[in-house]
């Protein structure tokens, strides 16, 4: 765990600081998307194309998943003080991409970035 991790209100500002936001998440988690998807090559694209019950919370959490981001970090982005409620989301994320129980979400999502 970060020292950023144990500090949620540092943790945020040092976020929205990176990716130059003022105000509400719906811009943060807009440039998180487009940061991310010009970094690996159009995964979110690639995700929208073939998921297309995928909302776009699910589009930032693949986003956070492809930065590495922890369960405690991608909760303190969405505003999640329960841990059930990242965990609750990835469950939904799985269902909208049908993506298999057995097979990882990480592996899932370093098969779509290797295409």
């Amino acid at each position: 765990q970060s020292a950023s991790e144990s500090n949620p209100e540092l943790f945020l500002r040092h976020f929205r600081s990176y990716f130059n936001v003022s105000g509400g998440s719906g811009a943060m988690f807009g440039d998180v998307v487009d940061v991310v998807d010009g970094a690996f090559d159009g995964v979110l694209t690639r995700i929208k194309e073939q998921c297309p019950m995928a909302t776009r919370e699910d589009l930032v959490l693949c986003a956070l998943l492809c930065l590495g981001f922890s369960p405690t970090a991608i909760g303190l982005v969405f505003g999640n003080t329960k841990p059930s409620s990242i965990y609750n989301r990835r469950y939904r994320l799985r269902k909208h991409c049908s993506i298999p129980a057995e097979q990882n979400i990480e592996t899932w999502l370093q098969e779509l970035i290797g295409e």
